[in-house]
Order: C-alpha cells, then sequence, then structure tokens
C-alpha cells in the first residue's frame, strides 16, 4: 500500500495517510454537491413556470412573439372625446406597425351609446388586442373590455357592474343559446360568442334577474358558474360507464337576483373571462411574448383633457355662476357690451363642451339660441325692461340644465338619468345661487372697482339745496343729467337727484332730459332735441 507523507502546519511532527482515504473523501465531498444541485434545480425549477411567464401557455394565440406593441389608454368617462380618440390612437398605432394591441382600462363611468361605438372600433382591429384591466371596466367600460380578443388582469381589478344599461327584463337561456332584450346586450353577448366568454357571466354583469350558481367537478377540480337550467342539467351527468357516479356537485347560490355581478381579478380568472393576472406592466409584456424594447403609451392630446375638463362638475359651476353675473349686468345696465360678450362665452363653453363629449343635443343648442335673441331683442328695442330679457334669460337656463344631463346616453333605464339629474340640478340650483348673491354685491359695490369706474360711475352726492327743493319726476318731466347715462346714472328733477337709464343711448353730463316713464326702480329719459320747446 502506498503511502503519502506530508507536514502539518500547525506542528513539525509528521503525519501518514493512506491514499484511499483521501480519494474517498474527494468522492464523498463531490457527491454532496451533486445532490445539493439536483435538490436546487427540483426545487427552483416549479417556481420558474408558477411566474406571470407561466401564462403564456393559457392560451395559444398568445404564443407567438410580437415585436411591435402599443398600449392605448381608456381612462375615465367615456364619451364622445374617448371615442375619436380611440379611433386616431388605433390609426396611429397602425402607423407604428403595431402587431399588437393593449387597451389599459381605468374606467368606471360614460356612455352606453359611446362605449358601443368604441367597442365596435376595437373590435374591427386587424390586430390582435388584449383588454388590460388596471384598475377597473365597470358600466358601459365593460362592453369595451370584452370586445378584446382577450381579457388580463392586475391582481387589484375589478369587472362587470353593467347597470347603467340594465334590461328589467328577463333574459332566457335555452339549448345554450341567449336571447337578450337591447343593443347593448345583444352586442355583449354577440362578443362573449366570438371571444370565448361565458355567456351567462356577461349576462348577469348587466342584469340584475339572472342568477347564477357555483358548481365544482368532484373528478377534475373546475369551477363554473351557471344558470340554475344549466345547474340541474350538469347535476344529471354521469360519468361513462358509472351510471350512479355525477360528478359536478353545487357548491352554493353565487349571485342571487336583484344585483348585478361584478368579478375580482381572482374570480375572472378562475371562471375563465381573463387569461391570467399580473403584477406589473412588465409581466403583462411578458406574457404577451412583447420582445419590444419600448411600448409607446399612447393617451388623449392636451386639448382633449382640456375639453373633458370644461365638463367637469366644478368647471360648470364656475361658468353657470359667470352667466348670471352677466345676465345681469345685462338686465341693469343695458348699453354696457361688455357683460354680453362674457355671457355668451360662457354659454358658448357650457353648451360646447357638453356638444362634442356627447352629451349635450342640438336642441338645447337651439332652445338657448331663442333665448339669446330674446334677450338681444330686449336690449335694443325695449332698453332692458325685461319684458323679453327674462324670458328669454330662462330659456336660456333651461338649455344649460339639459345640457348637463347625458339624455343620448343610449340608457335603457330611468335610473342613471335621475342620477344625472340630481346631480346637475344641485350644480345649476348652487351656481343659480352664488351668482345672483354675487350679481348683487357686485352691481352694489361696482364703482369702487379701479377697472369698472369709467364704466359705472359712483352717484355724485346730493346738496343741501338739492334735497330742500327735492320734488317727484312724472312722465314729461324736464331735468338735467347729473353724470354720464351709460345708460343708467343720475339725472336732477327740480333740484332732486333721481336714477334714470335711457333707452340704449349714451348721454353727457349736462345733457337737459325729459322723463318717458318709468322701468322697475328707475325713470326712462331721452334726451331733448334741439328744437324740443
Amino acid at each position: 500500500m502506498k503511502i503519502n507523507r506530508f507536514t502539518s502546519e500547525t506542528s513539525s511532527e509528521s503525519c501518514v495517510v493512506p491514499s484511499t482515504a483521501i480519494n474517498n473523501q474527494i468522492r464523498h465531498h463531490v457527491r454532496s454537491v451533486a445532490i445539493a444541485v439536483i435538490a436546487a434545480l427540483i426545487i427552483l425549477l416549479p417556481l420558474s413556470t408558477t411566474g406571470p411567464a407561466a401564462g403564456r401557455t393559457l392560451h395559444p394565440p398568445l404564443g407567438r412573439a410580437y415585436r411591435h406593441a402599443a398600449i392605448i389608454t381608456i381612462h375615465g368617462t367615456v364619451d364622445q372625446i374617448q371615442v375619436a380618440a380611440i379611433g386616431r390612437r388605433i390609426h396611429r398605432a397602425a402607423e407604428l406597425h403595431a402587431s399588437l394591441l393593449i387597451f389599459r382600462f381605468r374606467s368606471s363611468t360614460g356612455l352606453v351609446s359611446s362605449a358601443l361605438a368604441a367597442a365596435k372600433l376595437m373590435a374591427q382591429c386587424k390586430v390582435p388586442t388584449v383588454a388590460y384591466i388596471r384598475t377597473t371596466a365597470i358600466g358601459p367600460a365593460l362592453l369595451m373590455a370584452v370586445a378584446c380578443k382577450h381579457i388580463v388582469m392586475y391582481r387589484r381589478a375589478v369587472l362587470g357592474d353593467g347597470q347603467v344599461f340594465e334590461t328589467h327584463q328577463a333574459i332566457r337561456f335555452g339549448a345554450g343559446v341567449v336571447k337578450p332584450h337591447g343593443s347593448a346586450l345583444q352586442w355583449l353577448l354577440h362578443c362573449a360568442h366570438v371571444n370565448g366568454y361565458p355567456p351567462p357571466i356577461l349576462a348577469a354583469m348587466v342584469d340584475s334577474a339572472v342568477v347564477l350558481d357555483e358548481v365544482t367537478n368532484r373528478k377534475t377540480g373546475k369551477t363554473r358558474l351557471v344558470t340554475p337550467a344549466e345547474r340541474r342539467g350538469l347535476m344529471r351527468e354521469t360519468l361513462k360507464g358509472h351510471p350512479g357516479d355525477h360528478p359536478w356537485v353545487f357548491v352554493r347560490r353565487f349571485k342571487p337576483a336583484g344585483a348585478v355581478l361584478t368579478l375580482s381579478a381572482k374570480r375572472a380568472r378562475q371562471f375563465g373571462l381573463s387569461i391570467a393576472t399580473v403584477r406589473a406592466r412588465s409581466d403583462l409584456l411578458a406574457l404577451l411574448n412583447v420582445t419590444a424594447i419600448r411600448v409607446p403609451v399612447l393617451r388623449l392630446s392636451f386639448m382633449e383633457h382640456a375639453l373633458r375638463w370644461l365638463v367637469s362638475p366644478g368647471v360648470r359651476f364656475l361658468l353657470i355662476m359667470v352667466l348670471v353675473i352677466a345676465g345681469w349686468l345685462t338686465l341693469t345696465h343695458p348699453g354696457w357690451h361688455v357683460p354680453i360678450l362674457v355671457g355668451l362665452g360662457a354659454l358658448g363653453l357650457l353648451l360646447g363642451a357638453p356638444l362634442l363629449t356627447g352629451v349635450g343635443q342640438w336642441w338645447e343648442l337651439i332652445l338657448a339660441g331663442v333665448g339669446i335673441v330674446l334677450i338681444i331683442f330686449d336690449i335694443f328695442h325695449f332698453g332692458g325692461l325685461g319684458l323679453l330679457a327674462i324670458p328669454g334669460f330662462v330659456l336660456v337656463l333651461i338649455g344649460v340644465g339639459c345640457s348637463l344631463v347625458p339624455l343620448a346616453g343610449g340608457y335603457t333605464s330611468l335610473g342613471p338619468v335621475l342620477s344625472a339629474a340630481q346631480v346637475s340640478g344641485g350644480v345649476l340650483a348652487s351656481a343659480l345661487l352664488c351668482g345672483i348673491i354675487a350679481s348683487v354685491l357686485g352691481v352694489r359695490f361696482m364703482h369702487r372697482l379701479p377697472g369698472t369706474r369709467r364704466m359705472v360711475l359712483a352717484p355724485p352726492k346730493a346738496t343741501a339745496s338739492q334735497a330742500v327743493h327735492a320734488s317727484e319726476p312724472f312722465a314729461g318731466s324736464i331735468g338735467r343729467a347729473v353724470s354720464d347715462l351709460r345708460p343708467a346714472g343720475k339725472a336732477s328733477f327740480d333740484g332732486r337727484l333721481t336714477d334714470v337709464v335711457t333707452n340704449g343711448e349714451y348721454i353727457a353730463a349736462g345733457t337737459p332730459i325729459v322723463v318717458l316713464g318709468r322701468t322697475q326702480q328707475q325713470w326712462l329719459v331721452k334726451a331733448i332735441d334741439a328744437g324740443h320747446t
């Protein structure tokens, strides 16, 4: 036997170790390392297939790689601005040669008619489409989400609750075919048939009368949501060759009548509505096999955001206040054209923005236009007496109020319309009250503001002699303008200062005037011609 001699580092004495012992020790260490590596591979391999990338095998069309993709955002209210923006961004994505379109949803309000128009644009895309539910896709946004070929949800997202177009009519399920009532529901179930979504689940999201039961298969572990009729049919099924073995088991009544359905990301994945649940956008792109280094995100433009900002309740409140103040100043100061221009600008924003967003209608614009014509006619022909101006202003307010309510939303129930009418009515009433208060205070103290001193002069103070010789004027009384009449101002009749107004004409201070009659709290006067005796 060979002997290997070596000297210890801690001792000067020599040690003798057999060579076979050294070989056995080396083989033992190699074997331990190999076992550890194999164990690590066995543990890490299943974990690598349970992440988001594992979702690539959930649906065959997602197996291919997409070199160019684009993300189109659908955030906020679904309206005509959103529809037009979606059409433009789909065209822009085509110009970028995108082979995959991802629609990112953060929407819970809007118009059904606009959602249907946008959904049809999305369904007509020639490239695969994916609805990525980032936070919510409820209400009208549901119509748009199911128009996409696939649905992927963020882990905290929700989908469903389309009660804004509930039908109030029972949906009949027969032989696997849904017979809906209403165009929105027909489109919804058409997309379910084309894209492979469960029709009963989608029907339950828009009709409170649909009832769903949860059943599970004891053999396969599959869970489904079915109608009571479908549940009874499944419970009668038996395994082939085993007449007494019924695989389907009733779990619970998942959705009773009287409410619409909303699903979380986990439930939507469980019941086959979505193909995967992701935690971040990077997981989404990995799931869809997007190989592009940079994926463009196509959002609303600045002008589109500005237009939608104009229809917000706060901006509407301010515009209505401006309209009320401008109308008040127009009636009390007929010769001052600045309030007319400001009021027309506010009215144009109030009616134009809803018209562009799909909420307003042309008849509301025509109604407000008739009111404006009456106000202008009253100012120039009656000197602002209010005979036509007040009815005209009422017509303008009716047109503005109706433009705030989405009457053209495609609703099949009055619930959403009444809810919107309550909110809009509150905005209109509060704006009217605040506008009237601001108008009264403004007319009273306007002459103290630096910018309006030349337009509305402060009334001169009466002297002691004028107060002594005071007398009440009457029709035909002759006096003299104490201040410039623009057209309102002060005049003196036998030493008494009186508020007067002209028929829209300007009269300089010191001009002789004659009383024509009385209007509200002022006397209507005109300048005396040179030939008047």
